[in-house]
């Protein structure tokens, strides 16, 4: 983690350790976290938060059909929804161009600007999951789907 610190001082970045918590960074003891393997995962992060949204927002033909129930448990956080998907894919869409710029200085922006904003990212998704999570316990299979809606 020497390298890593040095990066930290250079750019102003979290700790290692702060990153890999927030983010659930997997790297082996024996490695050197780079710059661009950190940005790579928080990548990864962003596009498997947009990806799960996505699928709650925009449910597809044939699509499964918890999607259905979903879709009705969030409807008072579509706002919301779409914003957070958004803000999400905007990120997203910086951390794989910055793939092809190779600039550190680029890479530590972008870790520190995910870094500030992912807490805010992860309340959302929290309001989110929690009010799916309890529409599961109210949620009666036999009636509460409309036919009209059923895309299968």
């Amino acid at each position: 983690m020497e390298k890593f610190e040095k990066l930290k001082k250079e750019f102003g970045l979290p700790s290692f350790e702060e990153l890999a918590e927030r983010f659930e960074l997997s790297v082996k003891a024996d490695e050197e976290p780079t710059l661009q393997a950190v940005r790579n995962e928080i990548t990864e992060r962003l596009y498997d938060a947009a990806k799960t949204i996505e699928s709650m927002i925009f449910p597809r033909e044939g699509g499964d059909p918890d999607i259905l129930y979903i879709e009705k448990m969030i409807e008072n956080l579509t706002d919301d929804c779409h914003t957070l998907y958004k803000d999400l894919n905007h990120l997203y869409t910086r951390g794989v161009r910055l793939k092809f710029e190779h600039n550190r200085k680029e890479d530590a922006e972008f870790i520190k600007t995910v870094f500030d904003v992912w807490p805010k990212f992860e309340a959302k998704l929290k309001i989110l999951f929690k009010t799916i999570e309890e529409g599961w316990k109210k949620t009666d299979l036999n009636s509460e789907v409309n036919e009209e809606v059923y895309h299968g």
